[in-house]
């Protein structure tokens, strides 16, 4: 191979479509999580224990699929010599498995109700709960949100702590 000719010749055109490579995986991928969101939330609304949770569901289909929206939008404009490309994208990814954290997160605490040793403990307290939830609520002239989310928590302190997503914190995204 002759350096001086081949080598600008590649740089010029991308590596010969190693930047739509990239960003063909990065769309399947982004595909990929779209499917199990909404096969996840097909099987759970299609089950009578997760009836209550409708309205969450339709919250976080909209809130999922946005951000998926906006990620694909933000993909279809990458453009330019491969580095740039490349760096793009990995700032996409990372995007991405953000959201693919938020997702399972919020699958997680929806999920303990399946689970044998948790199931009818969280009915009971969902129960408990949203019976407290919509008496403060019922007098309200606004619309009323969505409700609480009740789920188990392992922690090692004797207190309760705030239980926020971790991947939604600053500098935790290792």
């Amino acid at each position: 191979m002759v350096v001086g000719a081949g080598f600008p010749w590649a740089l010029q055109n991308d590596w010969a479509g190693r930047a739509s490579q990239r960003s063909d995986r990065f769309l399947r991928a982004v595909a990929g999580l779209r499917a199990r969101v909404a096969a996840w939330g097909t099987a759970k609304r299609g089950d009578a224990r997760f009836r209550r949770f409708s309205a969450h569901f339709d919250v976080l289909d909209r809130m999922l699929f946005r951000m998926l929206d906006v990620l694909e939008e933000s993909a279809a404009t990458v453009r330019g010599p491969s580095s740039e490309v490349y760096g793009a994208f990995r700032s996409l990814e990372a995007s991405l498995l953000r959201v693919e954290r938020v997702f399972s997160w919020y699958a997680d605490k929806y999920d303990q109700r399946e689970r044998a040793d948790a199931g009818e403990v969280l009915r009971a307290a969902d129960e408990l709960v949203l019976s407290c939830w919509s008496q403060a609520f019922a007098a309200a002239p606004a619309k009323r949100p969505t409700g609480p989310l009740v789920f188990l928590e392992a922690t090692a302190g004797p207190c309760a702590t705030s239980s926020r997503p971790r991947c939604t914190r600053r500098g935790t995204d290792s």
